[in-house]
């Protein structure tokens, strides 16, 4: 396999960025307070909306938040809406900072030849804060599921993905900690995907849907500095 890989599609939340359950749902009881909505209700909006918000069909993080609030039955005035979109963009801001171990293990593909893309389902926020990660400056190609209109394991994501590499997807390892079977979808779409172990370690997986990262009979590792050693064998 290693002769004709000549890139690498990662996922982002869960593979080279991580944050605990509590700051997540911590954020979003924050956010349904600004908006002027009770959190279970906001969540549970949330997670019905999820595919038209994650598709850049609600629009930009303001846009998403208001739709949120009008589904939950609620119109937020404007500086609560503000307050509210600026207090989302700073906390994917800071989940956008990945460990040093991760930078050093991008940084080696990149060395050793390797083009690299990024692959993600998320919300509107992600795409304006994404400049100003660390991790913006390792990749070739981005495909974020709010600009590209699918959420994997649609096909789509990843001929997108592969496209915009300017690679074939058989030339392709894909890199994923198993959330919404983006694994299963990778083997579909002809690419060659590996289980990375991170939610093991973290409370993340109950944020994710359809995660199968139990069950996934594929590759595995434990450490993303273990990548250059699939591409070498």
């Amino acid at each position: 396999m290693a002769d004709r890989l000549r890139g690498v599609v990662f996922d982002l939340f869960g593979t080279l960025i991580s944050t605990t359950a509590d700051d997540v749902f911590d954020n979003r009881r924050l956010l349904a307070e600004d908006l002027g909505v009770d959190a279970d209700v906001f969540e549970r909006v949330r997670r019905e909306t999820r595919e038209p918000s994650e598709t850049g069909r609600t629009g930009g993080p303001a846009e998403t938040l208001a739709f949120f609030a009008r589904q939950a039955g609620a119109e937020p005035r404007p500086g609560a809406l503000r307050r509210a979109s600026e207090r989302w963009l700073a906390a994917t801001r800071r989940w956008l900072d990945p460990e040093p171990s991760t930078l050093e293990a991008l940084d080696g593909l990149r060395a050793a030849g390797y083009r690299l893309g990024l692959l993600t389902n998320c919300s509107s926020p992600v795409e304006p804060v994404w400049a100003d990660s660390p991790l913006a400056a390792r990749f070739d190609a981005t495909a974020f599921s709010s600009e590209v209109g699918f959420l994997k394991p649609h096909p789509e994501t990843y001929r997108i993905a592969c496209q915009r590499l300017g690679l074939a997807p058989a030339e392709c390892l894909y890199v994923g900690d198993g959330g919404d079977n983006e694994l299963t979808g990778a083997t579909a779409a002809g690419l060659h995907p590996v289980l990375i172990e991170t939610m093991a370690k973290t409370d993340l997986a109950q944020l994710t849907l359809n995660h199968e990262g139990a069950t996934w009979a594929g590759p595995r590792i434990q450490d993303l500095s273990q990548v250059a050693g699939l591409l070498s064998t």
